[in-house]
């Protein structure tokens, strides 16, 4: 494997993760409910996903064992409370909080990444750890209380969810082809949402924006492949830091576009996880 390859998946996820938060956002604005919207973007993303295997990795299927199916289950049931906790998040908070907070799942994951595989945490991971939670606390606080909001409550739920997810398909990746894991990881994260759904009988299920749930699909689908193909080649740290430059790209679709707006010591706080990114990628973490 190139040695920039790396860079290119990472990059290709960050994008389309990017561009899917901001669709989202845009289409909960717009007044489409979080949960029915999720369901049906998902659906979307299954569709592209499972043609897609379909067509061109068929044959893989074979190779997935029966001592797999429990870490495939499991990861899908992390994925979709993820996902549950990710957009009622979005919908109460604005996307470039949303942005920044989500990156504590990077916390989580040198956490995770620790008890799982053994990675070390260094005295420079445990400085960034604190430098970034001082980052989050300026930024879902204002610095001017303690506890956060519901929403930036939410979005924390959703990393520490993600988090545990990811960790899961990096072993799972060493054992079947990152597209199968891709595809599993997304429709068992809709099958977990369509019980939820079962349980809270949710009436408005009516379809708002349909450009915007083809869209958002879409992205979910290429986010979810590029995850997988990224977490061949690279650490979970290395991972989660360098996909910083979500928050910054949400920043400006979120200024200039949405409409939404960050106080000074927001951006503060904003700087500082910023900040972090740059400190791995200098140190090599």
């Amino acid at each position: 494997m190139k040695p920039d390859r790396k860079f290119i998946y990472v990059s290709l996820f960050t994008l389309s993760w990017a561009l899917a938060i901001f669709f989202r956002k845009l289409a909960l604005n717009l007044g489409a409910h979080p949960v029915a919207f999720l369901m049906q973007s998902g659906l979307v993303s299954v569709s592209i996903l499972t043609t897609y295997i379909a067509l061109l990795k068929r044959k893989q299927l074979k190779k997935i064992k029966k001592h797999t199916l429990k870490e495939l289950g499991f990861m899908g049931l992390l994925v979709g409370f993820a996902w549950i906790a990710d957009t009622w998040g979005l919908k109460l908070t604005t996307s470039i909080n949303y942005s920044f907070i989500i990156k504590s799942g990077f916390v989580f994951s040198i956490i995770f990444a620790y008890i799982f595989f053994g990675e070390k945490i260094t005295k420079h991971k445990m400085y960034l750890i604190i430098l970034f939670l001082v980052g989050v606390y300026f930024l879902t606080t204002g610095g001017t209380s303690i506890i956060p909001k519901a929403g930036d409550l939410l979005v924390i739920l959703a990393a520490l969810f993600y988090s545990g997810s990811t960790i899961m398909q990096k072993n799972l990746v060493k054992q079947l082809d990152s597209d199968i894991v891709a595809w599993i990881r997304t429709s068992s994260a809709v099958f977990v949402l369509g019980i939820f759904l079962s349980f809270i009988h949710l009436q408005n299920f009516a379809i708002v924006e349909p450009v915007y749930i083809v869209i958002v699909g879409a992205l979910l689908a290429l986010t979810t492949i590029y995850l997988n193909k990224a977490l061949t080649v690279s650490s979970v740290t290395y991972l989660t830091m360098m996909t910083m430059t979500v928050p910054v790209l949400n920043v400006l679709l979120g200024t200039f576009i949405l409409h939404e707006s960050i106080t000074s010591i927001q951006l503060v706080g904003g700087v500082i996880i910023l900040l972090s990114a740059g400190v791995v990628q200098f140190l090599k973490i």
